[in-house]
């Protein structure tokens, strides 16, 4: 449960970072979660 509670804020922080520096029209759900490093992990190749 503390796990979803993290996940909601780093996701509300996110967006308001975003909405800070773009219009409310140009933001997506894909670069919110790309923001909050939500979702699919990312793989660092070398």
């Amino acid at each position: 449960m503390a796990s979803s509670l993290i996940t909601k804020k780093r996701i509300a922080k996110a967006f308001k970072n975003l909405l800070a520096e773009n219009d409310f029209e140009k933001i997506s759900i894909v670069i919110i979660m790309d923001q909050a490093f939500v979702g699919k992990p990312f793989i660092i190749t070398f």
